[in-house]
């Protein structure tokens, strides 16, 4: 018999373990099933997880839910051609748009656009973008 130890759970587990998820979210108390040997400090890593800005954490009938962040691709040009932030969340989105901003006012970048999971531009929904 293989003999596994338990582990302190990281944000990485929980988003791995929501991605294989069929379910829009889980409950954090369910999130150890499926995990493997990550089953200590779960909580834990649902908040570092969450304050990362991977996933959003709900309540549903007293029960405390988690659910992955929507993602977002950023692209924009510069002079070495198209630029891409494959799909971040919108933290990281805001974070880099600040950056990207500061180019554009510089005309070091431009065409610069935000689009969900769907493919929608969804560029001014970001503060960041909205001049």
């Amino acid at each position: 018999m293989i003999s596994t130890t338990e582990r302190t759970a990281t944000a990485a587990d929980i988003i791995k373990r929501l991605t294989g998820s069929t379910y829009q979210s889980t409950a954090v108390d369910a999130l150890g099933w499926g995990m493997g040997p990550a089953q200590l400090g779960i909580d834990a890593a649902v908040t570092d997880a969450e304050q990362l800005g991977y996933v959003v954490v709900s309540e549903l009938r007293g029960k405390k839910m988690v659910a992955l962040a929507p993602l977002f691709t950023l692209v924009y040009e510069t002079k070495d051609g198209v630029k891409r932030r494959e799909p971040s969340p919108a933290r990281a989105i805001e974070t880099v748009g600040r950056v990207v901003m500061r180019m554009a006012d510089r005309e070091a970048a431009w065409n610069i656009q935000v689009f969900d999971a769907q493919g929608h531009d969804v560029t001014f929904d970001f503060a960041c973008f909205r001049g």
